[in-house]
């Protein structure tokens, strides 16, 4: 029987490695998953700046892609979307408050 060399022994762990990575690549997808916002009543900024803002609010970092807004806009009520950025916060004014009945 021909003894196992280093060259052997170094190939097949690399190919071990490699279908871990796999495997793990694959676990991974299979468990991703995608955050849906719906925001309410009053006027809001746009789609994509609202969506970071709550993004960075409530995870602490962009999920870009990951995420998703339900995202409507009454302008014949509340004109046009408010000017904003993904910096700024998002804010429930005084109209908003007493257009929800607050």
């Amino acid at each position: 029987m021909a003894k196992k060399t280093h060259a052997t022994r170094t190939t097949k762990s690399a190919a071990t490695k490699a279908a871990r990575k796999t495997k793990a690549a694959a676990t991974t997808t299979d468990q991703a998953r995608t955050v849906v916002y719906v925001h309410g009543i009053g006027n809001k900024p746009e789609e994509a700046v609202l969506r970071c803002q709550w993004d960075h609010a409530l995870l602490g970092f962009g999920l870009g892609e990951r995420s998703r807004m339900a995202y409507w806009c009454q302008t014949d009520r509340h004109g046009p979307p408010e000017p904003a950025t993904c910096a700024d916060a998002d804010a429930v004014g005084a109209k908003a408050m007493h257009v929800g009945g607050f």
